[in-house]
């Protein structure tokens, strides 16, 4: 629905446009009448219409002092289409309209058919121009979701050893050229997704601006951070060095219009090779990380920081992980805590011998492969979004300590969450599981049966009946076929044999020898003892 303002300071003019005009019909609404052009101009102002019909000749303003001042104010931002009303004495003066973006002009007196097919005009337009808005942005979406894409499968190992520029650019729609590549990472205190159409819009302004001696940039954003891929020719490497100088500083600038905070960029080393951008991109993430180690450092490059001589197990053994997997098997937060406690103690202490960023990354993903290792198959789902978390919390990470603070309590509050979640979820299982043997205890039964209905593996499964019930799945089988048996024996007229066999047991030896190592005495024992109580009546 297109909104229309009519202005004429003749009371009967514009009335009969209101009464000519085919407005549903063409999908537009009035949204105002006005009788002089201070009036229409304070409306447009206020209501905001996408088409006006303008009398030539009104008190205050005119018709063309009006279209004059919107484009002076709004120029192309604000799309009206402009319809001039005048009288024949007009006719010369309104021609001039036309260079004012207006689309006709109506010659008093009016003329429905005229009116109309003038309207119909102006939605035309007005439709045009949208679609044009519209293709523009889904292009520009289209083109970061490809450039997005094509970054994630660089970073995720997908693009082939001795893969070519041409089928990078083949296979991802990208603009690459021959010559160098460079991987850079920004990180914000904020999330971008959260300021994603204006600060994106800005963003991607100030690569143009500084970044034109490239052939193409690719932009990915995720969480608090941007990737780029900065593709450039040789001979530019030092331009390109100056200009990445400069590009921080004014993204710097542009960031803090989002609060006092500090924003941080790393810069990998350049390779030739299409294949080996996404280690550009790791060391792009390693730089920025190293901030952590100094202080005051806000963009560093990865060339210029000391390499790492040791790698992440010369700090930490393999079995402090191992045993890390343990606690997480078994839920037990409070000890995980004291895990991460020893964990920070060894870094704090050897901080000195960490050359840049390399540890700390490689530390982070060690932890996620043993959430992954131990949590998926009890909810991935949340695994996923727990680690989405722990990754953007740790980009906000102001020093090591805070960096490895952060990486404690998220850890640990997925492990709450998801031994809250494995409560919730096994209620029903363990419920269904018990309800199941209850009913079918007489058949041979077992956790495979069951587990499978469940839609479990036998293991998993296995596993939280034992943490939930307190007690294996045949332990429990066993006691309720027991129980069972001593109901069927206190009956008169079942032999032990057919209560053996009622409660799912073909072999009488073996069920004997369960029911004695649960009660102390056998079936035949217990069954004596009953006759005798009920003899002198007595009850068990």
């Amino acid at each position: 629905m297109y909104k229309a303002l009519i202005a004429d300071d003749e009371n009967k003019i514009c009335q009969l446009i209101q009464a000519m005009g085919n407005w549903d019909e063409l999908g537009i609404e009035i949204v105002d009448v006005c009788h002089s052009g201070d009036d229409a101009w304070e409306s447009i102002q206020k209501k905001e219409p996408d088409i006006a019909l303008l009398d030539i000749r009104m008190p205050v303003y005119d018709g063309l002092q009006i279209i004059n001042k919107v484009n002076e104010k709004y120029g192309m931002s604000r799309n009206i289409c402009f319809i001039i009303i005048s009288g024949y004495a007009e006719f010369e003066y309104a021609r001039q309209a036309i260079q004012y973006n207006i689309v006709n002009y109506l010659l008093k007196p009016l003329d429905k058919k005229q009116l109309n097919d003038t309207l119909q005009k102006a939605c035309n337009s007005l439709s045009r121009k949208q679609q044009q808005v519209e293709n523009a942005i889904l292009l520009q979406k289209n083109r970061r979701s490809l450039q997005a894409a094509c970054i994630t499968a660089v970073q995720a190992g997908r693009v082939r050893e001795g893969i070519t520029v041409r089928e990078l650019n083949e296979q991802y729609c990208m603009s690459f050229d021959q010559g160098c590549f460079l991987g850079g990472f920004l990180n914000f205190p904020f999330s971008i997704s959260e300021h994603e159409n204006l600060f994106l819009e800005r963003f991607m302004e100030k690569i143009q601006k500084y970044f034109a001696c490239c052939f193409e940039v690719a932009v990915k954003t995720e969480g608090t951070g941007i990737y780029l891929i900065l593709n450039y020719s040789a001979g530019s490497h030092q331009i390109l060095m100056d200009k990445i100088q400069e590009f921080y500083k004014s993204i710097g600038r542009m960031a803090k219009a989002y609060g006092e905070f500090q924003m941080y960029m790393g810069v990998g080393s350049s390779t030739t090779e299409p294949d080996r951008i996404r280690y550009s991109l790791g060391e792009a993430e390693i730089a920025e990380l190293s901030h952590l180690l100094y202080g005051e450092k806000h963009l560093l490059f990865y060339e210029r920081l000391p390499g790492e001589t040791a790698g992440l197990h010369q700090f930490i053994p393999v079995k402090k992980f191992r045993e890390l997997e343990q606690l997480l098997e078994k839920l037990q937060p409070f000890e995980i805590k004291k895990w991460f406690s020893d964990i920070s103690e060894i870094i704090e202490k050897n901080r000195g011998r960490l050359k840049n960023g390399q540890i700390l990354m490689e530390l982070r993903k060690t932890i996620e492969d043993c959430l992954i290792q131990v949590f998926t198959e009890m909810d991935s789902a949340l695994v996923n979004k727990g680690l989405s978390e722990l990754r953007i919390s740790l980009k906000q990470a102001s020093d090591l300590s805070n960096y490895l603070w952060i990486l404690k309590t998220k850890t640990v509050l997925l492990v709450e969450q998801m031994a809250e979640a494995v409560s919730q979820r096994e209620s029903y299982p363990i419920y269904a599981a018990k309800q199941y043997i209850q009913q079918n205890f007489s058949r041979q039964i077992n956790l495979a049966e069951v587990a499978e209905r469940l839609h479990f593996s036998s293991a998993y499964f296995g596993n939280i009946f034992k943490r939930n019930v307190g007690k294996t799945f045949n332990a429990y089988l066993t006691e309720v076929r027991m129980e069972n048996a001593k109901k069927l024996l206190k009956q008169p007229g079942y032999t032990i044999a057919r209560v053996a066999e009622m409660v799912g047991y073909q072999d009488v030896k073996y069920f004997s020898k369960t029911f004695k190592s649960l009660y102390g005495v056998k079936p035949t024992e217990y069954k004596k003892l009953l006759s005798s109580m009920h003899a002198h009546n007595l009850h068990i």
